[in-house]
């Protein structure tokens, strides 16, 4: 081998060694500086204050302890943008990075206390969901590039404000454990519960993320309305987005089943079915009617939309006699309401 040769497969020796280096060194440089901004409470306040000032929103807090990559401790959060404005009173988040080398982002917990949320649009925007849904539209599958496990979400003093003038929407807690398989899109609703002080629901079950979105769902729900009988109702909700099948058992001052089919419950929302009451309390009745051992028998078999329903028959049976109502009932254009007709007592 020549002089000049040899000569030149040591310099190209020498320079990819020397880009290799410096390859080596900008990615330990760049593995470093992320461990420095994700993994220090400095770094996590200079990462907000950043996306803050590259951004429209308003972003401010009272203390943050930790960090992004093991756990953080946040007090006074508060979100403006527009016309939304989020405060968080207590936000605590915490999650295993190291998860991500199996190809599943755990989430071990995230905390959240006194939330309110303001949004001045929100009716505008129901509008406009509203009409999304008369005019339908297309599920798309879901594909996750990795498995998602949340052990732990729990919202606590949740106050959703849309309008001054109203009452505003208050949950007093909300829990979630679920989890999502990429492999097959489905995800595994552990726990979802909420509690209000109008109503509690508590349900687990499942939901695939593909096609029609096939779901089972166990659900336990309590209502207690002001001035309106306590109800408890425990049952199955199972189908897909085209076609739902409720069944519920009724406790509580009502007792009874409920057995319903619900068609396009997200465009147009067709329903057919039948509700018996075995029981209702005399307290709930109109002093004019009769009643034995305080209670009477209510069967309702009908169909109907979102804007009417049709009884066939709607049965009383009462301690003196029967009555029979049949008809529609639906707010119609220029009428109101038109209330069924009895044909039979």
């Amino acid at each position: 081998m020549s002089f000049v040769a040899k000569s030149f497969r040591v310099f190209v020796f020498r320079c990819c060694k020397a880009i290799t280096l410096t390859l080596v060194g900008v990615l330990s440089a760049l593995c470093l500086s992320l461990i420095l901004i994700l993994g220090t409470q400095i770094g996590t306040q200079w990462l907000l204050s950043t996306v803050t000032s590259y951004s429209n929103a308003q972003i401010s807090y009272q203390q943050l302890h930790g960090n992004l990559l093991t756990k953080i401790h946040v007090t006074g959060f508060e979100y403006k943008n527009g016309d939304i404005h989020l405060n968080i009173s207590d936000l605590k988040l915490s999650w295993k990075p190291q998860k991500l080398l199996n190809r599943s982002f755990y989430l071990e917990y995230l905390k959240l206390d006194g939330v309110r949320v303001e949004n001045k649009n929100l009716p505008e925007n129901e509008q406009n969901s509203d009409h999304a849904l008369e005019q339908g539209f297309v599920l798309a599958d879901i594909n996750f590039p990795l498995n998602l496990i949340l052990n732990e979400i729990s919202v606590t003093d949740f106050l959703l404000i849309t309008d001054p003038k109203d009452k505003p929407f208050l949950i007093d807690a909300l829990t979630v454990r679920t989890d999502v398989s990429a492999s097959s899109a489905t995800v595994n609703i552990i726990q979802f519960d909420v509690k209000a002080s109008e109503f509690e629901i508590s349900s687990n079950g499942k939901l695939k993320l593909k096609a029609d979105y096939p779901v089972e769902i166990n659900s336990d729900l309590q209502l207690t309305l002001t001035d309106l009988p306590v109800v408890t109702s425990k049952g199955i909700i199972k189908g897909d987005f085209n076609t739902l099948a409720i069944k519920q058992s009724l406790g509580g001052d009502l007792q009874g089943n409920v057995d319903i089919s619900l068609d396009n419950p997200f465009s147009g929302l067709a329903w057919n079915g039948k509700v018996n009451i075995k029981q209702i309390p005399v307290r709930l009745l109109d002093d004019s009617i009769d009643v034995k051992d305080a209670s009477f028998d209510l069967s309702l078999v009908g169909e109907g939309d979102m804007n009417m329903a049709v009884l066939k028959p709607l049965t009383a049976n009462l301690s003196n006699g029967e009555i029979i109502l049949t008809g529609q009932i639906g707010w119609l254009p220029g009428r109101g309401l038109e209330p069924p007709r009895p044909c039979e007592h």
